[in-house]
C-alpha cells in the first residue's frame, strides 16, 4: 500500500492508520512483521520494522485403552491425556467422543443429550492454563445377554476423542486435537484339519494337525490372563479340542477327547497345532467313530471361550471326509 502525503512542513507530523485481519488459526509464537518506508524528493528512504509475537493456546490430546479387547460383560476404560503447550491459557475446554457401537456408558464424568455423543469439561471448569495437562477416563461396557451368543457384534471399534476451546479457532495447532482409538476384534477359524493315520486301529496313537487362523482385526488371545501380558504365549493362548462325536460351535458343552494349547495369533496370521492322542479303545471304535471334529477356543468356565470374538459360530470344523470302522459280519 502506498500513501501520497504531499508537502510536509518543517516540524509537521501526521499518521496513517491501517487495520488488518490476522489469519486464524496461527501457530503459537508466530511473528508478525510490519515494514514501513517513507521517502521524498529531497531525502533518502527511511525504513522502520516492527514485529509482534502471536500468543495462542495449543491443545493436544492422546488416548489409550485397557484391556486390549472388548469382552461381554466386562468394562473398557479409555484413558485420555490432554495438555496445553501454547503460551496462552484456554477457557471452556471440552473433550467430545462418540459411544462405541453396542456399548453402555458407565462412568467418567461425561454428559450426553442423546446417549451417543458425550462431552467432558476438563478439570471441572474448562480452564486449562499454559503448560497444564491432565487426564480423563471414559468407561464403557459391552453388555452380556444370557439368552444370546456371547460374542462381540462389531468387526472393530474406532472411537475418536477431540479437544477444543468451545469450538473456537484460537488453537495454534489443530493437527493434534483428535486421537482415534482403534480396538480390533479377533475371529478364529480352522482352515485345515488332518488325521494320521486316517483309519486308526484300537490303541494306535493318532496325530491331529490343526491349522487355526485369526481372520479378525484384533489379537486373538485371552485378555484377562497373566495380568494381560500379550507377550506370554502360555498364559495368553487358548485351547483347541478334538471330538469323536458331534458338538456345537457355541456354547461350551463338554471337553474334547483330546486337546492342545495354541498361542496368541495376530490378525491375518495362522498357527499350526499338532495334537496327539494315545489311541482309541476297541469300544470307541466299535461304537463307530464316523467323523472327527475340531473346535477352537473351547473352555468350560467361559461359554464363549477365552477369546472374545466377532463370530463364535464358526469355531467348529467338520471335515468333508469320514472315518469308517469296519466290523466283522457274524452269521447265525
Amino acid at each position: 500500500n502506498v500513501w501520497d502525503i504531499g508537502d510536509l512542513a518543517v516540524g509537521a507530523n501526521g499518521s496513517v492508520r491501517v487495520t488488518v485481519r490476522v489469519n486464524t488459526p496461527l501457530p503459537d509464537g508466530t511473528t508478525l512483521t510490519n515494514c514501513v518506508t517513507i521517502d521524498s524528493a529531497y531525502t533518502s528512504p527511511q525504513t522502520y520494522d516492527e514485529t509482534t509475537g502471536v500468543s495462542a493456546p495449543d491443545l493436544a490430546i492422546t488416548a489409550a485403552h485397557e484391556p486390549s479387547l472388548f469382552s461381554p460383560g466386562k468394562l473398557m476404560t479409555y484413558t485420555v491425556i490432554y495438555s496445553n503447550t501454547g503460551s496462552l491459557g484456554a477457557k471452556d475446554v471440552v473433550i467430545t467422543t462418540t459411544l462405541p457401537l453396542d456399548t453402555i456408558y458407565v462412568d467418567g464424568g461425561w454428559t450426553s443429550s442423546d446417549g451417543q455423543s458425550y462431552t467432558h469439561l476438563v478439570d471441572g471448569d474448562g480452564a486449562l492454563s499454559s503448560g497444564a495437562s491432565g487426564q480423563a477416563y471414559f468407561v464403557v461396557q459391552y453388555p452380556k445377554y444370557p439368552d444370546q451368543p456371547q460374542q462381540i457384534g462389531a468387526v472393530e471399534f474406532n472411537t475418536p476423542f477431540t479437544i477444543s476451546e468451545s469450538g473456537s479457532n484460537r488453537d495454534g495447532n489443530l493437527d493434534d486435537n483428535t486421537a482415534c482409538v482403534h480396538i480390533g476384534v479377533p475371529d478364529l477359524v480352522v482352515t485345515d484339519f488332518t488325521v494320521e493315520p486316517s483309519s486308526p486301529e484300537a490303541g494306535q496313537p493318532v496325530t491331529f494337525t490343526v491349522v487355526v487362523k485369526n481372520q479378525g482385526t484384533g489379537m486373538a488371545w485371552n485378555p484377562e490372563s497373566c495380568l494381560g501380558d500379550p507377550l506370554d504365549p502360555i498364559c495368553a493362548g487358548f485351547y483347541v479340542d478334538v471330538f469323536i462325536a458331534p458338538v456345537n460351535s457355541y456354547p461350551f458343552e463338554r471337553p474334547g477327547d483330546c486337546y492342545g494349547g495354541a498361542p496368541f495369533i495376530e490378525p491375518g496370521l495362522q498357527h499350526t497345532l499338532v495334537i496327539t492322542h494315545s489311541g482309541f479303545s476297541e469300544q470307541e471304535i466299535g461304537e463307530g467313530i464316523e467323523r472327527f471334529y475340531v473346535k477352537v477356543d473351547n473352555h468350560g468356565l467361559h461359554p464363549y471361550g477365552l477369546v472374545p470374538e466377532y463370530n463364535e459360530m464358526n469355531n467348529l470344523f467338520n471335515p468333508s471326509w469320514s472315518y469308517y470302522a469296519y466290523l466283522p459280519l457274524v452269521f447265525r
